[in-house]
């Protein structure tokens, strides 16, 4: 496990980066000390979102409340499991063996299809439970039995600011996007304010909370960062920023919801150097611009974006459609090889290496001027 302390964040921004992860159908765990408004900021995106809430204590919970319970089949002879679809939103079937449409109530008391299962508590489980947890995170399935696809995962817990946890296993803290709540910081507290002043609660009390916050909130509370890179969460971060900029709102592009996507996932290190990539390769020409003026464009300045910008080039020249064909812009093609040739001779080989196998690359003069060099 990382030893980085990780970064909080205020409850606002914790709201913001939660709707990204749960748009792009990534699980996600909530860090913070009791009472920090975890549990209701589930259940105010529940709301909002008109979904179902399957509200699971997994603090109270033992193995076969998860995985289901397994009962012999004399006639056939195995090990059928039953398991409850009251506690986990697992698919259903009927007597023929015909998926059957979920349909839950929302908060609201109205049906919906799509609901949010909150894995609450998840730190203070057992280790076997957290095991069966494991499995619904990632595999979405335990004991053959499926979540449904419309299923969205999202866990809670206390971390080091509470005793009798269970500290995550690397595997299960690769499965997830950890935010940490900072819920000391000025704005938990207006927030808490403003609740407050929606709910009747005395003038006096309001005062005491916002000057006195370290009674009434507790000390501040670090947490270890828990996120840590491979390839499975590297893969989850690209797309969680793209996805903010996808999303294209004001409450996504903000640039702390964007930072708490990618250092819940990956860490602060490597979504530090994420970050300032991207923003370098956004700063260079992009296929487009390519296009329109091989012979003038501006070049990449460093090894990185040279490689990047050929990946980009290929891709555009030659998109891949549903049934896996490349589909070539020989115009593209041509216009993308004139750019490639102005480049140093390290990086036009590494362009044409890439390029050959889905554009007509071989015909143009660059790629024979650098064969010949070659020789």
């Amino acid at each position: 496990m990382n030893s980085c302390e990780a970064v909080t964040y205020p409850i606002a921004t914790i709201k913001s980066a939660l709707m990204v992860c749960v748009n792009v159908n990534q699980p996600v765990m909530l860090w913070g000390p009791p009472g920090c408004a975890k549990s209701s900021i589930v259940r105010q995106i529940a709301e909002m979102l008109g979904w179902a809430l399957f509200d699971v204590r997994c603090s109270d919970k033992e193995p076969p409340d998860l995985a289901g319970l397994p009962v012999a089949d004399r006639v056939n002879k195995c090990v059928e499991w039953l398991q409850s679809s009251n506690i986990i939103p697992f698919e259903r079937f009927d007597s023929k063996g015909k998926l059957i449409k979920p349909r839950w109530k929302n908060l609201r008391g109205e049906w919906t299809d799509k609901c949010l299962m909150f894995l609450d508590e998840l730190d203070r489980a057992m280790q076997e439970v957290l095991n069966v947890a494991l499995q619904l995170i990632l595999d979405r399935m335990c004991n053959g039995a499926h979540l449904y696809d419309c299923v969205r995962v999202i866990a809670a817990g206390n971390g080091e600011s509470d005793i009798g946890t269970t500290p995550f296993t690397e595997a299960l803290s690769t499965r997830l996007t950890h935010l940490y709540v900072a819920h000391q910081s000025e704005e938990a507290v207006d927030g808490y304010i403003q609740w407050a002043q929606n709910n009747n609660v005395p003038a006096w009390a309001q005062a005491f909370a916002k000057y006195q916050k370290d009674e009434v909130f507790g000390e501040p509370v670090s947490f270890a960062e828990h996120a840590r890179c491979n390839s499975r969460t590297f893969t989850w971060a690209s797309k969680l920023i793209e996805s903010c900029y996808e999303i294209g709102t004001k409450w996504s592009t903000n640039p702390k919801v964007v930072e708490a996507c990618i250092f819940g996932t990956v860490g602060r290190n490597v979504g530090n150097s994420m970050k300032e990539f991207r923003t370098r390769m956004s700063e260079c020409p992009q296929p487009d611009e390519i296009f329109k003026d091989p012979k003038g464009c501006k070049l990449p300045k460093e090894p990185g974006l040279y490689y990047a910008t050929s990946i980009s080039m290929v891709q555009d020249a030659a998109p891949q459609d549903e049934k896996g064909m490349f589909i070539e812009d020989r115009a593209k093609t041509r216009a993308f090889c004139d750019y490639a040739g102005r480049w140093p001779e390290e990086y036009q080989a590494n362009f044409f290496r890439m390029a050959k196998d889905r554009m007509t690359v071989a015909s143009h003069q660059a790629y024979k001027d650098l064969q010949v060099k070659n020789l």
